[in-house]
Parts: structure tokens; C-alpha cells; sequence
């Protein structure tokens, strides 16, 4: 995730959802390096789809922002990975 450093200077991600988005990912056996790919809009590595990435990574801001609506979620989402 060191290289999505840009993206918490610009506002795109919090300290606690790179944390969520983390945790959720190490559950759902999903690398931080395809994290980091996914975002960056890179290809994924070791046979990981991107569906399985993007849904940790979704899984992640819901984590880290239980109030927001699914809309919320998803502008936070396109946000991020823009």
C-alpha cells in the first residue's frame, strides 16, 4: 500500500480504511499487492481475480465507514481507484 501513499495525501483514502481495507483483504485471502495493483489499475498476481480484490476493498470502506450509504460507498470506492 506504500505506493498508495498519493492517494491519502490527496484525500482518496483515510488511515482507517487503509486498515479496514487490509484486514478485510487478509480474511478473504487477498494480497495487499493485488490491493495495491487493483487501485492502481494494474493486472492482479498469483491467479487473483480483480472482482475478488475490488469486493475486499469495498468490503473494506464498509468496514471503516459503517454509516455510509451503499451510494456513499460506492462514489468513496470510484474515488479511490480513479
Amino acid at each position: 500500500m506504500g505506493r498508495n501513499g498519493k492517494k491519502f495525501e490527496e484525500g482518496k483514502i483515510t488511515p482507517i480504511e487503509i486498515t479496514k481495507i487490509l484486514e478485510t483483504s487478509s480474511k478473504n485471502s487477498v494480497s495487499a499487492e493485488n490491493v495495491t495493483n487493483y487501485i492502481n489499475g494494474d493486472k492482479m498476481t498469483d491467479g487473483q481475480k480483480a472482482s475478488g480484490v475490488s469486493d475486499a476493498i469495498e468490503g473494506g470502506l464498509k468496514a471503516a465507514n459503517p454509516n455510509m450509504s451503499d451510494e456513499e460507498i460506492t462514489s468513496r470506492f470510484n474515488k479511490l481507484i480513479e
